[in-house]
């Protein structure tokens, strides 16, 4: 799924991905979000983000790689860490643009 994503998401994927990964460093979790998200270092994500709002699709399997952190659950299901944090993060903009 492809979402437009804008540098006011920042601060609320942060938060998600604290919450989800509060004992790794912000620059780690960053990184692998970066990473996740068809960039391969945070600073280029910035770049990008820089002109305005970007097309992104959350690959939460390279995201947890790079963190080095399982991708499944006990269960077997896929973890959606990145996923859910820039869809919070959409959904977020979503309802203060349109109240």
């Amino acid at each position: 799924m492809h979402l437009l994503f804008d540098e006011s998401d920042l601060p609320s994927i942060k938060e998600s991905l604290r919450k989800a990964y509060p004992d790794t460093k912000p620059t780690h979790r960053m990184e692998a979000a970066a990473k996740g998200l068809g960039y391969s270092t945070y600073a280029g994500l910035l770049t990008s983000l820089k002109v305005g709002r970007i097309p992104v699709a959350a690959d939460d399997a390279v995201f947890c790689s790079s963190l080095n952190v399982p991708s499944l659950t006990e269960k077997g299901r896929p973890i959606r860490s990145l996923s859910r944090a820039v869809a919070r993060a959409m959904l977020r903009r979503a309802l203060e643009e349109h109240p």
